[in-house]
């Protein structure tokens, strides 16, 4: 688990736009986005761990888990912008 490198992740995240939780205790991070109220949008959840020298998301596609290794944190990020864009709140 390597917690500095997911709270880079989280900041890097939160500065684009997105709504990232740390869960310390697990080595989670969660990504979202949120809604006009604050509150996530379903089918924007996805979890990131650092379980050794790669970095793995994991996010749902129904009730089936997705997963993808990434190298880098700038993989990972580009991944994300493009699997779950930021649309304007109304």
């Amino acid at each position: 688990m390597n917690l500095k490198k997911l709270e880079q992740i989280e900041a890097k995240l939160k500065k684009i736009g997105y709504s990232p939780y740390l869960q310390e205790a697990h080595g989670i991070l969660f990504c979202a986005i949120d809604d006009k109220h604050g509150e996530p949008i379903l089918d924007s959840v996805s979890q990131i761990t650092i379980p050794s020298k790669i970095i793995k998301h994991m996010y749902f596609n129904g009730q089936v888990p997705v997963y993808n290794d990434f190298d880098s944190t700038e993989d990972l990020i580009v991944f994300i912008k493009e699997k779950y864009p930021i649309q304007e709140k109304d």
